[in-house]
């Protein structure tokens, strides 16, 4: 069923299903859930972007891997990892299934870095460690076609670094590793240039993302001595310490900018409790945990943001019982829209609104003239985009649809009358305002809508 109005008729007694009885006066529908109230025990919110498990069909298990979107050719690149030994495989994912690429190029290797330059059109790969304690200190370049090496100097040999792509200065960013200290280091697709040796403490198994609207590479985590907690951030000239706060210290977790919704994503890694499964999302201020659900919890996982589809892809990872994963997982689209619906029809000299998809349906019964406030409430991770009414001014076309910006609005009862709230991904929304239970599919409580007379 669609919904659920907490209330019943008039004359009726209270639904068995709800509870609720009229004395609110309001009355409020929970999109795939049933809304309890009275300081009842309330569901965890639910997140706006729920990950979608996608296929076991693919790379081989592995973790320590690394990935880069490639926005030329809409797919997302994979190369090496360990999965018993050092892995030296290219495969692709074009968001259906994942393709072998190639078996050549950059030797076997694991704990390197990867960042696609969108300028160039080519995926900028660095260091790693072959096993055997032997480090690289190479830097390929994949064009969709074969791997060349384009340098032997630079930063020293190391693994566990970060990288991300400046878009606006047009040059890859990267910073510590296994022997890299505070190094930050650049390369501009022809030669390495040491920026800086101050900022973060030296660190390893850290991660990296670049946040193209602000124009600012986001780091956070990894291994000092200890784990990390801190998020940093680097304008092109010098770091920024900007949060201690958010999620626990942490190091192999994994992260990647959405460029829709302008924030960064985080997922998983290991903290002081042992493996984590947490999606957080960094919007240039504050950290915002979004979900605990989705993956399982893993670390030594990769992700990369897919901008033409809109979605962030995350493979692989070290399980916690130390086997490794070979799952590919997704989030929601971030255009994803989302409605809930009002039926508003007459019965004799009342009105009454109806879910068409429930026959035993209890509707509540409005006098002719009765005139509604209805309020769109989105929760989680969801904002209010707008209304569409069918026939609000002509009762006599039903045809005719009315986009209203504004909320609430407010609607007599003298025709049939079909109201839709639409609701959108991100924005934020009042989490947890009101208590819930129960979730649609993998979408979980989307919204609500209040009404008052």
């Amino acid at each position: 069923m669609m919904g659920q109005l907490a209330g019943p008729s008039k004359g009726q007694r209270p639904s068995s299903r709800t509870g609720i009885g009229r004395g609110s006066g309001r009355l409020l529908l929970a999109l795939g859930g049933v809304l309890l109230m009275g300081g009842q025990t309330r569901a965890p919110a639910q997140a706006c972007f729920p990950w979608v498990h996608r296929t076991t069909v693919g790379p081989s298990p592995r973790s320590l891997h690394a990935m880069a979107y490639d926005s030329v050719r809409g797919v997302t690149v994979l190369f090496g990892g360990e999965d018993g030994s050092s892995n030296g495989e290219t495969w692709e994912w074009d968001g259906t299934s994942w393709t072998l690429r190639s078996s050549s190029g950059p030797s076997p290797r694991y704990d390197h870095a990867m960042a696609y330059d969108s300028v160039r059109g080519v995926t900028v790969l660095f260091g790693g460690s072959e096993g055997g304690g032997v480090y690289d200190g190479e830097t390929w370049e994949w064009d969709g076609t074969s791997w060349t090496l384009r340098s032997t100097s630079g930063p020293s040999q190391r693994a566990a670094h970060a990288m991300a792509y400046d878009s606006v200065r047009g040059a890859t960013v990267l910073f510590g590793g296994s022997s890299g200290g505070r190094e930050t280091w650049e390369w501009d697709g022809t030669s390495w240039t040491l920026r800086s040796t101050s900022g973060p403490s030296a660190r390893d198994f850290h991660a990296m993302a670049y946040d193209s609207i602000r124009g600012v590479t986001v780091l956070f985590g990894g291994e000092d001595g200890s784990n990390d907690g801190e998020t940093w951030e680097w304008d092109g000239t010098s770091w920024t310490l900007r949060s201690t706060s958010g999620p626990s210290p942490r190091w192999r977790h994994a992260m990647a900018y959405d460029s829709v919704r302008g924030v960064t994503v985080l997922f998983g890694g290991w903290d002081s409790n042992w493996w984590d499964g947490e999606t957080w999302e960094w919007d240039g201020t504050s950290w915002t945990l979004i979900s605990s659900s989705g993956p399982s919890p893993r670390a030594g996982h990769a992700v990369a943001y897919d901008s033409a589809r809109g979605v962030t892809v995350l493979f692989g990872g070290l399980a916690v019982d130390v086997t490794h994963y070979g799952d590919t997982w997704e989030t929601a689209p971030s255009g994803d829209v989302r409605t809930l619906s009002i039926t508003l029809k007459k019965a004799g000299k009342s009105w009454v609104d109806i879910d068409p998809n429930d026959p035993n349906w209890s509707p509540y019964v409005y006098p002719t003239g009765t005139v509604l406030t209805l309020t769109a409430m989105p929760t989680g991770n969801r904002s209010f985009k707008n209304w569409k009414i069918w026939n609000p001014n002509y009762c006599d076309d039903a045809n005719y649809i009315v986009i209203d910006t504004n909320n609430p609005i407010i609607v007599a009862m003298d025709c049939n009358r079909r109201v839709e709230a639409i609701f959108k991904c991100g924005g934020g929304g009042v989490e947890g305002a009101l208590p819930l239970l129960g979730v649609l599919g993998m979408l979980g409580v989307l919204a609500l809508i209040k009404r008052s007379r």
